[in-house]
């Protein structure tokens, strides 16, 4: 099961799943149990009904809003830069 599927057709696994959801929520949102569940039980059907191997199966679930896999990150204040404030 993976989160990027370049990797994951780089990589080759014998059988996967690609979920199109942020970075370290593979299994859906917190506490959304009935989804996550769901998800897991295809996760692991794919296990019985991949039939050959590179089998990359892109499961039918929308995280409902947009995403970024790069993380937001601050700039660190240079020389040159105003004191900060606050």
């Amino acid at each position: 099961m993976g989160l990027m599927r370049d990797v994951m057709r780089l990589n080759r696994p014998p059988r996967a799943a690609f979920l199109d959801f942020p970075m370290a929520h593979p299994f859906g949102r917190p506490l959304d149990r009935l989804r996550q569940l769901a998800i897991l039980r295809e996760v692991l059907g794919l296990l019985e009904s991949a039939q050959e191997s590179g089998t990359l199966v892109e499961l039918p679930y929308a995280w409902g809003e947009t995403f970024s896999y790069l993380p937001k990150v601050r700039r660190l204040p240079s020389k040159g830069d105003p004191p900060a404030q606050g």
